[in-house]
């Protein structure tokens, strides 16, 4: 849940579409858990429960691997492509998703 907040905290809201979109971050290990980010009108929220607003991207990760990229170790599109991070929605926001976030100093 820690890298969630810290993820919320590195958003650039200048990347945000318009609108209201959810992004389902469903965790596979160390524990397996859902976490949901609503991004509305420049704004984000970290929801630890059901938002109530229907997934528009779900992410499917270990967290330590979805550490690894928030942490610059890896990389976005090769974690994506070697399987280690799975995204499902449609294209323009799977493709946009990762501009919403400011990569660490040590990316």
């Amino acid at each position: 849940m820690t890298l969630m907040w810290w993820m919320h905290r590195r958003v650039d809201r200048d990347q945000l579409p318009p609108g209201r979109v959810v992004v389902q971050f469903d965790h596979t290990r160390p524990v397996r858990m859902s976490i949901w980010m609503v991004f509305e009108r420049g704004d984000v929220s970290v929801c630890l429960q059901y938002p109530g607003f229907e997934t528009d991207v779900l992410v499917t990760a270990g967290t330590p691997d979805l550490s690894a990229v928030f942490n610059g170790l890896e990389r976005w599109d090769r974690a994506v492509a070697a399987g280690a991070i799975e995204v499902a929605g449609p294209p323009r926001l799977n493709r946009a998703l990762p501009t919403w976030f400011l990569w660490s100093p040590f990316a």
